[in-house]
């Protein structure tokens, strides 16, 4: 990340205003499970150690969130793990830190806020 972006988060997290959409942690089990990541713990571990860092919250997933990521504007084409946490950016007014770059084009269309990773 850049050093700018790495500022942001932090301003963010000292105000308490960093949400972790739930399906951010979904996808992390997801990855671990599957092999795409190693973490340095068990993953219940290591997501409890990364969620207890202040100023940082997780949303939990809504059924408003839920029936969001069926209806998204415009064309995304992201997975579902995706289409989850931009719809819970939109809903909760936040932006989405990613180096992914169907949400960054997504953003860069107006439909949610994007802070490139």
């Amino acid at each position: 990340m850049s050093n700018q972006t790495v500022a942001i988060i932090e301003e963010a997290a000292q105000a308490g205003k960093v949400t972790v959409p739930a399906a951010s942690v979904w996808e992390v089990a997801m990855w671990e499970k599957r092999g795409l990541v190693v973490l340095a713990k068990p993953c219940a571990h290591w997501v409890a150690d990364a969620l207890s860092a202040p100023g940082l919250s997780v949303q939990p997933m809504t059924s408003e969130i839920a029936v969001e990521a069926v209806n998204l504007p415009g064309s995304f084409k992201g997975d579902q793990a995706d289409r989850m946490i931009v719809a819970t950016a939109r809903l909760c007014g936040g932006r989405v830190v990613t180096a992914d770059h169907r949400i960054m084009n997504y953003g860069q269309a107006g439909y949610v806020g994007v802070l490139a990773a």
